[in-house]
């Protein structure tokens, strides 16, 4: 089982945002926590927009990522579990 998914915005083959979209897509309710090197209001806006958890800048602070799994869990504790397995 995944709880939480953290995936940077610039990787080979596939961006976070498009790894997150086919996710949404698939109907796998997973929540996503997105981390950019060159955050942009482009990519924040994109991120909020398809309801990733958050943005995170590199560096990240480990209080900061604490959180935002945090948030991740206990909003994924909350929604209904997607009928995919």
């Amino acid at each position: 089982d995944i709880s939480c998914l953290i995936a940077d915005v610039q990787m080979p083959g596939m961006t976070g945002f498009d790894l997150h979209d086919r996710l949404i897509r698939n109907e796998y309710g997973i929540p996503v926590i997105l981390m950019t090197g060159l955050p942009t209001e482009k990519f924040e806006a994109r991120a909020r927009n398809s309801g990733a958890v958050d943005l995170l800048s590199k560096p990240i602070g480990i209080e900061r990522l604490i959180g935002c799994v945090e948030k991740a869990l206990d909003g994924a504790a909350k929604q209904p579990q997607s009928s995919m397995t």
